[in-house]
């Protein structure tokens, strides 16, 4: 899965540079300052990703927990949800990546614990992470 990996990089770097300013740093009535919004650019994000979607042959899938699967009901991972999962559902061994959306300077609250609980640091389900 290296190389589909690759090709996932590719389309998310597209993805990201068609992506304004505004998605991420949100602007907020009578306030100075801009602030960070990672789902807002998300939402963004996934239809840009669908744009050179093309055939790929993984699923682009948002939020997507493990709450109602057998494997991981009652343990730790079961409400995680990264902000996008690519995958081929209903196939454990084809997690190509998790991505989890974090600015790139600042504090970033529980980063570890996100890591953690996303699909693949389980030793169920490999994938990849990719920080955006």
């Amino acid at each position: 899965m290296q190389e589909e990996f690759q090709i996932f990089e590719r389309m998310g770097a597209a993805a990201a540079s068609r992506i304004s300013t505004l998605y991420f740093q949100l602007l907020v009535a009578e306030q100075e300052d801009a602030v960070y919004r990672e789902r807002v650019y998300c939402y963004e994000l996934y239809p840009q990703l669908r744009v050179d979607w093309n055939g790929f042959d993984f699923s682009l899938g948002g939020e997507v927990d493990k709450a109602g699967h057998p494997l991981f009901r009652a343990g730790e991972y079961a409400h995680a949800k990264p902000h996008l999962l690519v995958h081929r559902p209903g196939d454990l061994e084809c997690n190509l990546a998790c991505v989890e959306v974090k600015p790139l300077f600042g504090r970033c609250r529980n980063f570890g614990k996100t890591l953690r609980s996303s699909p693949g640091s389980d030793g169920i389900s490999p994938c990849s992470f990719v920080i955006v």
